[in-house]
């Protein structure tokens, strides 16, 4: 058992070296010319390079429209707030400007409350005593 523990790791190494020994005679047997392989890859690679360019395009596009969209969204809603903190405004002063018509309408009586005693203790008070 202890020798098949230690095979785990001759099982790696030799994956590694029959990979390379698999690539080696690939390319020597490989049906073209050393220089048409790398031209074939520096093609591919140009290739490559090319849709990465046009995904990340059309990841910017798709960005540029998220952020549009959400400026958008967020001008709306900035503006529902506004047209809601206008229509409180209003409803609030309406109900202050109420309160101090109330407080006048209060105050007035208050006044004529206020004279009517004062002229009942003044007719009270300017009769002459009979002794």
């Amino acid at each position: 058992m202890a020798d098949e523990n230690k095979g785990g790791g001759g099982f790696l190494s030799g994956f590694i070296i029959g990979g390379v020994i698999g690539v080696a005679i690939g390319l020597l047997l490989a049906p073209r010319k050393g220089e048409e392989t790398w031209s074939q890859l520096v093609e591919s690679g140009q290739s490559l390079r090319s849709k990465m360019e046009g995904l990340t395009s059309i990841a910017r596009g798709s960005m540029d429209e998220v952020a549009a969209l959400a400026h958008e969204g967020a001008s709306e809603v900035a503006s529902r707030a506004r047209e809601s903190t206008e229509a409180l405004a209003a409803k609030a002063m309406s109900r202050i400007d109420e309160a101090i018509e109330e407080g006048k309408r209060a105050a007035s009586e208050s006044v004529v409350e206020l004279e009517g005693k004062l002229r009942e203790h003044r007719g009270k008070t300017s009769r002459p005593k009979a002794d």
